[in-house]
């Protein structure tokens, strides 16, 4: 759009304003502007995309709508329409729009982006790729489309090219990582007698997934030592490392680093193939604090999440709000509801009103204290975060629910992972569409409610949902193997 406005200095004022994404200033002026000229395509486009930045999307639309019925053959407008649909789930007609931009100018690399990420988005993976190397052949060192055709191959199950082409993943300057350039990173050397560093790059929910690769790594070198958020440092406690947090680092001499997320590409990249989840440590002090959920007896005790971090770019899309829950509660008086909300979404209990959940997030100082409450309740259900992750270490059983595309580590497509033995899975089968995730949600706990008194094991519950996931699941693109239950650790 600068090159459009160039040439007219407020035109080229209001692009600046919008390229630096200063858009209360830019919205102004705009309507100004469309308030004695209405038809001007220009400023249509602009304030089409300052209301879809700040995610006032219908109104975004009919701004593009304009626009085109002005200029059917605008290129910028169609990829920016596009881009608002996907924004918007409507993923067909995004589609569309994207691939009309793309045939109207077939020399633009940004309209060829736009339009992989549509096709990504719309689960397209094959296409999404051919779209992303051909961006990568008009600009070949381009980390973020490195990046992104990556993440399509993890999709795709290409793992040589995935985890190579993710090694990028730092030149894009949007993961936070500590400077080590004074030592080389692991690249898979004889590690004997060498002393490594693994470091924490990404959220707590993949440090806990990765966690599991640390007895292998263990045999190839005596000596390692896991850099993480202190949250995680008594939960950590049971891993054959020491644990550190990033102060700590200029104290020790250590020979190698490697990022946490680059392990798999050195010891399985499989994930289906990947080593079961370790014990994680809970503490003392921690059961002790959580004590009085045990004495809280006779109903079905459920632990809910609506959201996982607001600052994950995806996250918008992964989670719901706590009405689900609310409705759940009016439709399952007998069962009690337990939120283990944290973050900013927690204010929505203040915001929406509590009802009849029982709050515990703000009784977390660590996911020690998050693991103990865990284990007091029957069944965790959620949107996917870190609580699936300590959920599955911990084999409690849950139901994660996944938005239309959710996170490749749930491919192939099925109700089950081999990840987490007590997870179940329940997808959208239509983009955005959670209610049709919530009735089937509903079902299941129907099912459990009828069969609550012969429940006696975790295992038990977890072939109740079995049971009813046979007979109500969408399309399986491809079956993975159900893996059993371990035996619980403790009590309940």
């Amino acid at each position: 759009m600068t090159q459009i406005l160039e040439g007219d200095a407020a035109c080229s004022y209001i692009a600046n304003l919008i390229n630096t994404k200063q858009y209360k200033e830019a919205e102004p002026i705009l309507l100004d502007v469309l308030s004695r000229t209405p038809d001007a395509v220009i400023a249509l486009t602009a304030l089409g995309i300052v209301y879809r930045s700040t995610d006032r999307f219908t109104a975004a639309e009919a701004c593009y709508r304009r626009a085109l019925e002005l200029n059917q053959d605008d290129a910028e407008v169609y990829s920016n329409l596009g881009n608002l649909l996907t924004d918007m789930d409507r993923l067909e007609e995004a589609t569309t729009c994207a691939e009309r931009a793309v045939s109207l100018n077939p020399a633009s690399l940004l309209y060829r982006k736009n339009l992989a990420v549509t096709q990504r988005e719309y689960k397209k993976f094959e296409e999404a790729l051919k779209s992303y190397m051909w961006c990568h052949e008009q600009k070949n060192d381009d980390p973020q489309v490195l990046l992104n055709i990556s993440i399509v191959c993890f999709y795709l199950r290409q793992f040589d090219k995935a985890w190579d082409y993710y090694e990028r993943r730092f030149e894009t300057n949007r993961i936070n990582f500590p400077k080590l350039s004074h030592m080389p990173q692991w690249k898979g050397e004889e590690l004997t007698d060498k002393k490594l560093l693994v470091v924490t790059e990404q959220g707590f929910g993949d440090t806990i997934l990765m966690t599991r690769f640390f007895s292998l790594l263990k045999e190839k070198c005596p000596d390692v030592t896991l850099c993480c958020k202190p949250a995680l440092h008594k939960l950590f406690s049971s891993l054959p490392t020491r644990v550190i947090d990033e102060a700590e680092i200029s104290q020790h001499n250590f020979d190698y680093f490697i990022p946490m997320m680059s392990l798999p590409r050195l010891i399985e990249q499989d994930w289906l193939k990947w080593p079961t989840a370790p014990q994680l440590a809970v503490s003392d002090e921690s059961r002790k604090k959580f004590s009085f959920l045990a004495e809280q007896k006779g109903r079905l005790k459920i632990g809910v999440v609506w959201s996982g971090s607001v600052t994950f770019g995806e996250n918008v899309k992964r989670s719901v709000t706590i009405d689900h829950f609310h409705k759940l509660s009016a439709k399952f008086p007998q069962i009690q509801f337990y939120s283990f909300q944290k973050g900013a979404r927690e204010q929505d209990i203040v915001t929406s009103g509590q009802g009849v959940l029982c709050a515990l997030g703000h009784l977390f100082n660590d996911f020690s204290d998050t693991a103990a409450a865990l284990e007091q309740m029957d069944l965790i259900l959620m949107t996917d975060s870190a609580l699936s992750h300590l959920a599955g270490s911990f084999n409690i059983p849950v139901i994660n629910m996944l938005n239309f595309k959710p996170y490749w580590l749930y491919f192939p497509e099925n109700t089950s992972t081999p990840l987490y033995p007590s997870m179940r899975l329940v997808r959208q089968t239509n983009p955005g569409d959670w209610d049709d995730v919530l009735e089937r949600v509903e079902g299941l706990l129907q099912q459990v409610l009828i069969g609550w008194d012969k429940i006696k094991s975790r295992q038990q519950l977890l072939d109740v949902l079995d049971e009813s996931l046979s007979l109500s699941s969408t399309v399986i693109v491809e079956k993975t193997p159900k893996a059993k239950v371990k035996k619980k650790r403790s009590k309940k």
